[in-house]
């Protein structure tokens, strides 16, 4: 059931993905450098993405956590659940590729590719600077922990 699941979500996620990627906002501001820890396998990580809005609800995060034997490349498409405010819920949705290192020594990794939800509250102090907190649940049979938690900025960039 879990393996059905998954790739439900997965495909959900592609569907998603094959969208338009052109903003369809008359805000000047449409991407983000996106840094912040994650609480990835329980450990901490740093992470660091782009997050593009490629519709007036819709967002993409695309980027990965680093550190230790544990990474994690994602791409999470984030739909506002709320109206644009400086408090803002997103649902989150997108596939998510684990990659373990099971022995260091040797580099020898075991790589899961699972589907992502969950959930992002975002604070916008005044459109040059958010902050963002959020949790991750993966939908795997893998021997990996599930859940991810994570916190921290978006500072806006120019993409033109």
């Amino acid at each position: 059931m879990r393996s059905l699941i998954a790739a439900l979500l997965t495909v959900a996620a592609a569907l998603f993905l094959t969208g338009s990627a052109t903003p369809q906002t008359t805000d000047s501001t449409s991407a983000w450098w996106t840094t912040g820890i994650r609480i990835n396998q329980g450990r901490p990580f740093g992470l660091l993405g782009i997050t593009k809005q490629i519709g007036p609800r819709i967002f993409q995060y695309t980027g990965a956590d680093f550190g230790g034997i544990e990474r994690s490349l994602t791409t999470q498409t984030g739909i506002r659940i709320t109206k644009p405010s400086r408090w803002e819920l997103y649902g989150l949705l997108g596939p998510q590729i684990e990659t373990v290192e099971t022995d260091p020594t040797n580099e020898t990794t075991i790589d899961y590719l699972t589907a992502s939800t969950g959930a992002l509250l975002n604070y916008n102090r005044n459109r040059s600077l958010s902050f963002f907190v959020g949790f991750q649940y993966l939908w795997t049979d893998a021997t990996i922990k599930r859940w991810k938690f994570g916190l921290g900025i978006l500072v806006p960039i120019d993409l033109s």
